[in-house]
């Protein structure tokens, strides 16, 4: 069946309940190719990474990071969009901002989803830490271990339908 599915996005799906049916390695592979693919920047298939329950999801995210703490150009694109709300130029500069956005998506949801792992809560984008704060930490034992109960927490809470 998971052979026969051409959609990635399916692949993933069912390639998940075999995971949690009895740790199917082809769950792996999927999220391999959904990093390199950009299916990670839909936030659901992003949270499956979860589902390993062990370090590896950290590192995952960290990967898919952006580069840079503060993009330049989105700070002014920003400022345009929030000058232009009510204009005519509204549907434009929105365009602007999510053509610039969307090859970032994956990382701003991973750097999203690392701050939540790491608060316990969800944080509103400008009171994030920087994804320069997760990459001086990946190697930190003490931040690992802090990260994996949180992991340990959610997939639980997954579980119980939280």
């Amino acid at each position: 069946m998971l052979d026969a599915e051409p959609d990635e996005s399916r692949r993933l799906v069912i390639s998940g309940a075999l995971w949690k049916l009895n740790r199917d390695t082809m769950f792996i592979e999927c999220l391999d190719r959904a990093k390199k693919s950009g299916l990670s920047s839909v936030y659901f298939h992003l949270q499956q990474i979860l589902w390993l329950n062990d370090e590896r999801p950290i590192d995952f995210l960290i990967d898919l990071l952006p580069p840079e703490d503060q993009d330049p150009r989105e700070r002014r694109l920003l400022w345009l969009r929030d000058l232009c709300r009510h204009t005519p130029l509204r549907g434009m500069t929105m365009r602007m901002v999510l053509k610039h956005n969307t090859p970032r998506s994956a990382g701003l949801s991973a750097l999203s989803l690392l701050n939540h792992l790491e608060t316990g809560r969800l944080i509103p984008r400008k009171e994030q830490r920087p994804p320069s704060c997760y990459r001086e930490r990946r190697n930190d034992p003490v931040f690992r271990e802090m990260m994996l109960q949180s992991i340990h927490k959610s997939v639980a809470e997954m579980h119980l339908g939280h």
